[in-house]
């Protein structure tokens, strides 16, 4: 079992955890489907798991629930700049790849013109 499944059902459930937490209920639910606290728990914006611990009668700590529930963080990816228009379709070209149809109907409306 998740702690924060276990968190929640020690505090009486769902709707009762939200009642402690002052939050809906879908939040809750929310934290279950995702198995972790929210971010702003870890950022000191809530105080979610202090007020589950005091509820909970002695069965978890606010510590304990803060480091078994974390968010898994994502692996990190590299975001490259954006390209312009033009170095893109380049880019795109020299890799072989077709052009898409607006640059295929740009460059058909140009030869026709010239």
């Amino acid at each position: 079992m998740s702690a924060i499944r276990f968190a929640v059902e020690r505090v009486g459930g769902v709707s009762r955890c939200a009642r402690i937490c002052r939050v809906s209920p879908s939040a809750v639910c929310k934290w279950l489907r995702r198995d972790c606290l929210p971010r702003t728990e870890y950022t000191g914006e809530t105080h979610h798991a202090q007020r589950m611990a005091m509820a909970s009668e002695g069965a978890f700590s606010a510590v304990w629930l803060l480091a078994n529930a974390k968010p898994v963080a994502l692996p990190h990816r590299a975001l490259e700049p954006k390209e312009s228009g033009a170095n893109a379709a380049e880019r795109r070209q020299e890799k072989g790849a077709q052009k898409s149809p607006a640059e295929a109907r740009q460059y058909s409306d140009h030869e026709r013109s010239s």
